[in-house]
């Protein structure tokens, strides 16, 4: 009778020779493979291939490949990439650890689960392409472009802003991992990262417009200067992140962690468009449930520039904030730095704030947390 465990260590080791035998270690192509991959992929030009075969078949510079096939699982890491048109191609799960993108166009590109940790992008456009599952640990995408401009309606799950009339969400990199990469600058407007996880990446200057960053990780990440403008950043985790000088005009910031974060000399801009038929009431109906209709537009709506509705903000620095025409219905602010933060105009009803704070900070048309208007700081 043959023993079973004989049998098992049998299908354990069979099972183990076809994973081998199904597995190829990739390599850095070879002047063959570089000089096979211009001859079938390279744009011609009066009936010939513009590449320059001579000297090193793996120097790319100045080839086009634009909508031109691609490769899968190629390793590229001893080519040169230097005013190379990549534009259209399939490059998935391709290698280019440590590349330096010099003046290419990476514009509608597939990396999808390619690896570019430590590649330099800098100033590169990459609209249109797509790096779901893709590596960027360590890598340089200062001034990158991943913006992507559409008709399409925005579309918004249950129970977040339904006010918004935003663009189409561009490059998906939920499940990009951007650990240790640098982005300043970068444009990432109508970006889709939400439930991601930062770690130690850059963020400074980025363009966050009408981007979707809900249910996002930020704690301790710099975002210095960044663009939140319109930006959805609902149940965001920004514990202490630093959002210094930040522009924040119509972000929505419900639920989000602001725990010791730096929001000083955050600012907004005035609305390009602004109805003529604002009214701004002074008085407060007190009733069993109190109601403040503070700025009305021509529908009997109430507007506000920024959502900050049960945000908490405990021990962070807003000094010389400019949050004025934003709702803050339950936030909290203890132990919150408010030393001349502008919260003209805005909704503290309900919020967690002392006399203290509110002394320290500008009130004027502001809806107190006890529902009462204070006009404290009106000129």
């Amino acid at each position: 009778m043959i023993n079973h465990q004989v049998i098992r260590i049998v299908f354990f080791v069979l099972k183990i020779s076809i994973f081998i035998a199904n597995t190829s270690i990739i390599s850095a192509m070879t002047n063959e493979e570089c000089k096979k991959f211009i001859e079938s992929w390279a744009v011609k030009e009066n009936g010939k291939k513009n590449n320059r075969l001579a000297k090193n078949p793996c120097d790319f510079t100045n080839i086009s490949f634009r909508f031109n096939g691609g490769a899968l699982n190629a390793d590229f890491r001893n080519v040169i990439f230097n005013k190379t048109d990549l534009q259209g191609m399939s490059l998935r799960k391709c290698n280019f650890e440590n590349i330096k993108f010099n003046n290419s166009i990476l514009k509608g590109v597939n990396l999808n689960y390619s690896n570019l940790d430590g590649a330099n992008l800098d100033n590169i456009d990459m609209i249109h392409s797509y790096l779901r599952g893709t590596s960027l640990r360590g890598a340089s995408l200062k001034n990158v472009n991943f913006t992507y401009f559409s008709d399409t309606p925005l579309k918004l799950t249950t129970g977040v802003r339904s006010d918004v009339t935003s663009k189409r969400f561009a490059v998906d990199l939920s499940s990009t991992d951007l650990t240790n990469a640098d982005l300043t600058g970068a444009s990432l407007k109508n970006i889709n990262l939400t439930n991601y996880n930062f770690k130690k990446t850059i963020l400074m200057e980025v363009n966050f417009e009408n981007a979707n960053l809900s249910n996002s990780n930020f704690s301790n990440i710099d975002m210095r200067e960044s663009n939140l403008s319109n930006a959805l950043l609902v149940n965001t985790n920004l514990m202490d992140a630093n959002l210094t000088g930040a522009l924040l005009t119509g972000a929505n910031f419900s639920g989000a962690n602001l725990q010791n974060a730096n929001l000083s000399y955050v600012y907004k801009q005035e609305k390009k468009i602004q109805p003529r038929d604002l009214l701004i009431q002074k008085k407060c109906r007190i009733s069993q449930t109190p109601m403040c209709d503070q700025i009305i537009d021509k529908h009997g709506k109430k507007t506000f520039d920024t959502n900050f509705s049960f945000v908490d903000f405990s021990n962070a620095d807003l000094k010389n904030a400019d949050l004025s025409n934003s709702e803050f219905f339950n936030a909290n602010f203890k132990e919150t730095n408010l030393k001349n933060t502008n919260l003209k105009k805005s909704n503290l009803f309900k919020s967690i704030i002392s006399e203290e704070q509110l002394s320290n900070s500008i009130l004027c048309n502001t809806i107190g947390p006890d529902g009462l208007l204070r006009n404290d700081d009106c000129d």
